[in-house]
């Protein structure tokens, strides 16, 4: 895995995924693969989160009944950024609980995550302006297989969106 990471261009960002990896690992992986950011994806407390270097941190949070934004305020001092998703994989939630998140946190950058595709992206850009999306299922024609058109689709809407940066 290593050989293709050194081969990322410039200007690339490497973020590895974990989920509920023990702290020593996910050291170990971060070093050997030289990954910019770590995006902790489990049940990870802010206790876990201290172990990296803040600037690294993306810590992804499902959005359950009941959430409230400030579930997320004891992260703050080690994180660098926050992922909001759904509960299961490819399902929307309801992108205003995602909107209450980034005006309370107006200076953390907002990742969205669950159910965007190309026909959503434009609604979910409008309601949460987030820092960034994360596409996985919902952009595939089976689990694990990307589906070009889909991504081109996905990432047309998105240049299309007036808020798009180029």
């Amino acid at each position: 895995m290593r050989s293709w990471m050194e081969d990322l261009p410039p200007f690339v960002d490497s973020v590895g995924v974990f989920v509920d990896e023990k702290v020593s690992q996910v050291k170990k992986i971060s070093e050997l693969c030289r990954l910019t950011c770590i995006q902790l994806h489990g049940h990870e407390t802010p206790d876990y989160c201290s172990e990296f270097p803040k600037e690294r941190v993306i810590k992804a949070i499902r959005i359950q009944k009941g959430f409230k934004p400030a579930a997320i305020k004891p992260y703050l001092p080690y994180i660098s950024g926050i992922l909001l998703d759904s509960p299961r994989s490819g399902e929307r939630f309801d992108w205003n609980i995602a909107r209450l998140v980034r005006e309370a946190y107006a200076d953390l950058p907002l990742i969205l995550a669950g159910g965007i595709t190309a026909d959503t992206v434009d609604e979910a850009v409008r309601i949460v302006q987030p820092y960034a999306i994360d596409v996985s299922s919902s952009v595939e024609t089976s689990p694990g297989v990307k589906d070009p058109q889909k991504v081109q689709d996905l990432i047309q809407r998105l240049h299309d969106h007036p808020s798009f940066i180029p």
